[in-house]
């Protein structure tokens, strides 16, 4: 892993921006964040985990012509990885971090917006933004604020919890998807049933805030194959998220598997298909996923 390190800098801003695979996306995600605050500058990490097609070499071009962004490349693709590599190992001591998708577009002052909530809301850890764009737009903002739910899109967090995160060297276990909810979680200080339906003032939204991105069609084909292992991830979220949020309820977030595997090891036994209508292929296959890689756990 090769990058800058601005840690010892102090700023009053910082992004990390997540990238497996972005080539068609992440120039222009950079534009939308670096026209944030096009005056002030501040460090934008671009952390390109596993990715395998054009998207490192295009951060590198933009970086060239933008000093202030900086490429971070990983091998193992993994955002959850990726997340604890920027909060452990290069986040600055910035007031406010940013945290973005490589596939999405902040709106233009979307950051400020962010910026101005949590300095209205001192108690708020965290604040949202809400999408722009997509069919459930609407419905998805109102669940996102009703619930208390961090979209990963783009939210922003408070400086002092990320110097908090360090010193309790609390880390999203690798291969988790949905590391928004999770966070969600543990900037509310909940867990178990209930969690991820309660709001909390600690996380707080700014409507102002608002993200874009390319929504899916079944126009065009070459989407079909995205929105199926898009469904299979969900519904292996669904699993992971009931099973580590029981989890930490239990045990304390001392007890936060490094891992999935690990995670999924704590079952009583593999979970079993499920009959659930129209949706059953889904779950037989996001079934399939976990037991592969808890019997992988138990060869190790």
């Amino acid at each position: 892993m090769g990058h800058r390190s601005m840690r010892d800098e102090p700023a009053d801003w910082s992004a990390a921006v997540f990238a497996h695979n972005e080539s068609a996306n992440i120039v222009a995600c950079l534009d939308a964040v670096i026209g944030q605050r096009p005056q002030a500058r501040f460090p934008v990490y671009v952390l390109v985990n596993g990715s395998t097609d054009a998207t490192a070499r295009k951060v590198r071009e933009f970086a060239a012509g933008h000093p202030q962004v900086m490429l971070v490349t990983i091998n193992l693709g993994d955002k959850a990885n990726a997340w604890n590599t920027y909060v452990h190992e290069i986040a600055p001591g910035a007031s406010i971090h940013f945290f973005v998708d490589g596939d999405t577009r902040p709106i233009p002052g979307a950051f400020l917006a962010l910026a101005r909530t949590m300095q209205a809301r001192p108690e708020a850890m965290a604040v949202g933004a809400l999408p722009a764009t997509g069919r459930d737009r609407v419905g998805w903002s109102r669940r996102m604020q009703a619930f208390g739910r961090l979209a990963g899109c783009l939210y922003a967090l408070r400086g002092q919890w990320l110097r908090d995160c360090r010193e309790q060297e609390l880390r999203m276990p690798v291969g988790l998807i949905g590391e928004d909810l999770l966070l969600s979680c543990l900037v509310k200080q909940r867990y178990g049933p209930g969690a991820l339906a309660l709001p909390d003032p600690r996380l707080a939204f700014a409507p102002e805030a608002r993200f874009a991105f390319r929504s899916m069609s079944p126009a065009r084909p070459g989407d079909w194959v995205k929105y199926a292992k898009r469904l299979v991830r969900y519904r292996v979220r669904d699993y992971q998220l009931a099973l580590l949020l029981g989890h930490l309820a239990n045990h304390g977030l001392r007890a936060m598997p490094v891992d999935v595997g690990e995670l999924y090891r704590q079952m009583p036994g593999p979970p079993r298909y499920r009959w659930s209508g129209r949706s059953t292929p889904v779950d037989m296959l996001a079934v399939r996923n976990i037991r592969r890689v808890r019997a992988a756990r138990g060869r190790r």
